[in-house]
């Protein structure tokens, strides 16, 4: 619609109003799942996880239900692979290196 007089359209930012309007969530059902994901992975035995962690955890895992393919189905390259298996690797001397230190400690005194 234009004005009569000067010519210029009568309602120029309605457009911009509507899609901003069109753009939010009818409901929080999206948000809903995504807490309720949160919670079944960030439990009591892994409350340590790194927020960084349970984000890409949470990605992974919005990624295969929008795909709906299965985990196991899943093909990793082999640097992936090789990088998991070092990672698993690393961790597990660590934590073996650490249960010993504390042992041969009181057994010097």
């Amino acid at each position: 619609m234009k004005d009569p007089v000067t010519g210029a359209r009568k309602f120029a930012n309605l457009s911009t109003v509507m899609n901003g309007i069109l753009v939010i969530f009818h409901s929080n059902a999206d948000c809903e799942r995504i807490f309720s994901m949160l919670t079944k992975n960030k439990t009591e035995m892994r409350a340590t996880l790194a927020t960084a962690t349970v984000g890409s955890i949470l990605v992974r895992k919005t990624m295969m239900n929008a795909t709906s393919s299965t985990c196991y189905l899943t093909e990793h390259s082999q640097q992936q692979l090789h990088s998991a298996k070092s990672a698993t690797h690393k961790h597990l001397s660590n934590a073996t290196a650490s249960e010993s230190a504390p042992s041969s400690l009181s057994s010097a005194n």
